[in-house]
């Protein structure tokens, strides 16, 4: 099915930042900036699975992102961009957009 060759299309393209490897990069940086404790700055990670059936409900619920394209996604604490890189596959939008405030997991 297409959810499935874009879940395979997720793994491939993320294979090589591990949620692993962004935690280590999180707690490094947030160590060196000393902000280690601030729960707003924690590092959480998403899954392919668990976006794509964020994007199933709204448009079920909503009718949003119809069959066409267009829109812009933001992710506000984007990490390592694989909310982004899943809703890049999940829809056309015109402009997905990651936003992070530790350099190091922009990287």
């Amino acid at each position: 099915t297409q959810l499935l060759i874009k879940a395979q299309k997720f793994e491939e393209i993320s294979k090589d930042f591990s949620a692993e490897k962004a935690k280590i990069e999180s707690k490094r940086e947030r160590a060196e900036l000393g902000v280690l404790k601030l729960n707003n700055l924690t590092y959480g990670e998403v899954n392919f699975k668990s976006i794509a059936e964020c994007f199933r409900f709204i448009r079920n619920k909503y009718q949003c992102f119809p069959v066409g394209s267009g829109g812009t996604f933001v992710d506000l604490g984007s990490g390592s961009g694989k909310g982004v890189l899943a809703a890049a596959l999940m829809h056309n939008f015109d402009r997905c957009i990651g936003i992070e405030i530790l350099e190091g997991l922009h990287k």
